[in-house]
């Protein structure tokens, strides 16, 4: 069987100085998608895969997708989908 993949899509903010990479299917305001290249995604978990995370930065307007979290402690916190 096929298995499920979303679009992985790279958006720019020009105020923010910001570049957000999500699986979101519309950006948050400020943010425009960029003609750089995309990547599909697993929509679900496989085993022996690792999910992205995405982080926001509240203070430095600042989107961070991540792989796997690092250990310690963060000032990032997690968006909500």
């Amino acid at each position: 069987s096929a298995t499920a993949t979303t679009l992985l899509s790279v958006y720019w903010n020009p105020d923010a100085q910001d570049h957000l990479v999500t699986t979101l299917p519309s950006p948050p305001a400020g943010y425009h998608r960029t003609n750089l290249p995309t990547a599909l995604v697993l929509s679900k978990p496989l085993d022996d895969t690792s999910p992205l995370s995405l982080y926001y930065h509240p203070l430095r307007q600042d989107y961070l997708t991540l792989i796997k979290v690092w250990a310690g402690e963060t000032r990032c916190t997690p968006t909500k989908r």
